[in-house]
């Protein structure tokens, strides 16, 4: 199961229908918080979490995911729309395991999610 970070509703929607496009199980919650509880019932595989988020940021719940989770947190991929080498350094300190810039390309989605499937890790800035 992939789980889908995203307060804008079109966001979710597109990046739903990609996934499910390739026969992904997708999950989407509206915010860092839900996905906390989300992850915490369910582990997903991977996560796709935006980062300008009212409330809790997803910078904040990744490393929330990851001081809880530990060595068996999920991986998790910034989505954002905020391409700046200052994002990207922010989110890499926070361990985020990717970044894919919006709007979203498909191909760059695909390639990030089918290399940590298959074990090969995410580490794509």
């Amino acid at each position: 199961m992939i789980l889908i970070v995203d307060d804008n509703p079109t966001n979710r929607f597109i990046l739903a229908k990609m996934l499910q496009s390739r026969g992904y199980a997708v999950t989407e919650v509206t915010s860092g918080s839900r996905a906390i509880e989300c992850i915490r019932d369910n582990a997903p595989a991977i996560v796709l979490m935006d980062i300008n988020m009212p409330g809790m940021t997803g910078v904040e719940a990744a490393l929330e995911i990851t001081d809880l989770m530990g060595s068996d947190a999920p991986a998790i991929v910034a989505v954002t729309g905020d391409d700046t080498s200052q994002r990207r350094a922010e989110c890499e300190a926070a361990g985020f395991d990717g970044f894919i810039p919006k709007p979203v390309r498909m191909q760059s989605l695909f390639d990030i999610i089918d290399r940590n499937l298959q074990g090969g890790g995410l580490e794509v800035w």
